[in-house]
């Protein structure tokens, strides 16, 4: 009988946020939003969330605003931000933002065997830093490896080896 009564208030539970794992599973569940990826970092006070959120495609970059004084939003963000806000407990600050875009910087010295061509070897080793820098896109703040980065260089056909001058 207790089972049956307190059963369905867990069961609402379900749909909302009281953890940040929860902020990020409700931002991926935004009715019509494509949100690719989330994350929930509690700010200075224990009731601030930000939830950071990336959509599918071409561009990472959600549409729009979420203004967390008035409640209300505009475009993708704004979405994710009543969406959440439905489901948060009555006293949580939430920001909804876009992410912040790394541009990485890399310089290095590739030597290439004598016998091809320089221009189709660098034609390689860009195509295969492209593979490797879009196959990790959809997690928030996953690093990549400086040897991750000399491996796909030196795995190309043509490269003797490769001496990294700069990467940040």
């Amino acid at each position: 009988l207790e089972a049956k009564r307190k059963g369905p208030r867990s069961l609402r539970a379900l749909d909302r946020c009281v953890t940040l794992d929860d902020f990020e599973s409700m931002a991926l569940l935004t009715p019509g939003g494509s949100i690719r990826a989330a994350r929930a970092l509690q700010g200075d006070s224990p009731i601030d969330v930000t939830v950071y959120v990336a959509t599918q495609g071409q561009s990472p970059i959600p549409s729009g605003r979420w203004y967390p004084a008035i409640q209300a939003g505009s475009g993708l963000i704004g979405a994710v931000g009543r969406w959440l806000n439905e489901r948060n407990p009555a006293p949580t600050r939430l920001s909804v933002e876009a992410p912040t875009v790394v541009n990485p910087y890399l310089s290095a010295e590739v030597h290439v065997y004598p016998n091809l061509l320089r221009q189709t070897v660098a034609f390689d080793v860009d195509v295969a830093l492209q593979v490797l820098f879009n196959s990790i896109t959809d997690d928030f703040g996953e690093g990549v490896a400086l040897s991750a980065i000399s491996q796909a260089i030196e795995n190309v056909r043509g490269v003797d080896y490769v001496n990294v001058n700069e990467f940040h």
